[in-house]
């Protein structure tokens, strides 16, 4: 498949959205997957995005523990079965099995914790990714 962009979302459509996207993603082949398991279904389908986009709550179940997010902590999150979280978690997943670097990735959640949680995932791992990587650099200049 050409680069396209993945959009994991229960009801919108990126498109019909308030989010502004960068004009990257306007020329992308858009796949909008619905839950959890089209998530890993086109991931594993088509390999990495060149871009990706979550939304946290992703059931009815999720949206009962969103509405209390004022009283939630994000350790709650951990807790919670396919939500975007677990998406996220196995995206970093697949870019460590198969050596990849992390795709663009954006989180357009209107839960603010689930949305923080997302995107302290992916963070933290590129963050770990460019470590990586500038250790590497280092250990081949010094040859």
């Amino acid at each position: 498949m050409r680069p396209y962009f993945l959009y994991l979302d229960d009801a919108r459509d990126p498109f019909n959205s308030k989010v502004k996207w960068p004009e990257r993603v306007y020329s992308l082949e858009p796949v909008i997957v619905r839950n959890y398991t089209e998530f890993i279904e086109k991931l594993q389908l088509y390999g990495l995005p060149e871009i990706v986009s979550f939304d946290f709550d992703l059931c009815t179940e999720h949206y009962r523990c969103g509405s209390l997010a004022r009283f939630q902590s994000l350790a709650h999150y951990r807790t919670l079965k396919d939500t975007g979280a677990g998406c996220a978690k196995f995206l970093i997943d697949y870019c460590k099995k198969h050596k990849k670097s992390l795709p663009v990735y954006y989180c357009h959640s209107a839960n603010s914790a689930g949305r923080q949680y997302i995107l302290k995932l992916l963070n933290d791992f590129k963050a770990i990714q460019e470590k990586e990587l500038k250790k590497e650099v280092n250990q081949d200049g010094k040859d």
